[in-house]
């Protein structure tokens, strides 16, 4: 089965007063798995990233967590999203 693609958008929040240096976006790998199975790094000065390889149909859950010079903040509350699936061709 081909995999999927799910692109996430998230607002920036107080730096605490340290320019952010990086986002963590932070996913489970489907399922019940913890939020924190999975973890991509993005710049600071980007609030939204691209995950790939994903399983169609399946549930994921997704958190942001901030990252300066002062230390990361904890992960966001998390979002659920289940990854698309392909139609079927017309028959």
């Amino acid at each position: 089965m081909a995999k999927t693609t799910i692109d996430i958008e998230w607002t920036f929040n107080d730096n605490g007063g340290s320019q952010i240096t990086e986002y963590e976006v932070w996913w489970n790998g489907g399922g019940s798995d913890p939020v924190t199975g999975k973890k991509l790094t993005v710049p600071g000065t980007q609030t939204n990233a691209q995950i790939v390889d994903l399983s169609p149909g399946t549930y994921y859950r997704f958190a942001i967590k901030a990252v300066n010079l002062v230390g990361s903040s904890s992960l966001s509350p998390d979002t659920s999203i289940i990854a698309a699936t392909k139609p079927l061709a017309p028959s």
